[in-house]
């Protein structure tokens, strides 16, 4: 079932100030880009789910035109398949965007053939990897693939998208 969902955005951003302090230079100096934001006003789709690695060779991969989950190994994936509110969740005929998070700290290696992205790896609490597509990404046949190489590591996988 599609969803009603307000607000629907990616954001991003990366920016600092610097205080030169070289003779005859003055004022700060602002470098990187400012917070910047992406509307979605036309999704219909948005869901997430958790994997925490059970062994050192799990394998999780999503499919992005149903939002399905397949496993190899012995990963725990929390809300797979579902929407925010328990529903099974229609086929996605565009993703605007995937966020993948490392949540806590354990080798893993995201890839498969989706986006932009082919392999990355995610092992620090607090990376991330957002892919975002301004008019949706029609290629949702492709997959997302975390491929874990010790126990006990958690990453969180959200999806925006569309149903038509």
């Amino acid at each position: 079932m599609a969803q009603t969902i307000n607000s629907a955005r990616a954001q991003w951003g990366l920016n600092g100030k610097a205080s030169p302090t070289r003779t005859n230079v003055a004022g700060d100096n602002t470098l990187g880009v400012a917070l910047s934001a992406t509307l979605f006003g036309t999704a219909d789709v948005l869901y997430s789910f958790e994997v925490v690695a059970g062994s050192g060779s799990d394998v999780v991969t999503l499919t992005l035109s149903t939002g399905q989950v397949t496993t190899s190994g012995s990963p725990t994936v929390t809300n797979a398949g579902k929407d925010q509110e328990g529903n099974t969740l229609p086929a996605t005929a565009r993703v605007y965007g995937v966020l993948i998070e490392c949540i806590t700290a354990q080798a893993c290696v995201v890839a498969g053939t989706w986006g932009k992205v082919q392999s990355s790896d995610l092992d620090v609490a607090g990376e991330r990897i957002l892919y975002t597509h301004d008019s949706g990404d029609t290629g949702v046949s492709t997959t997302v693939t975390l491929t874990f190489s010790g126990t006990g590591g958690k990453h969180r996988v959200t999806v925006l998208g569309k149903t038509s």
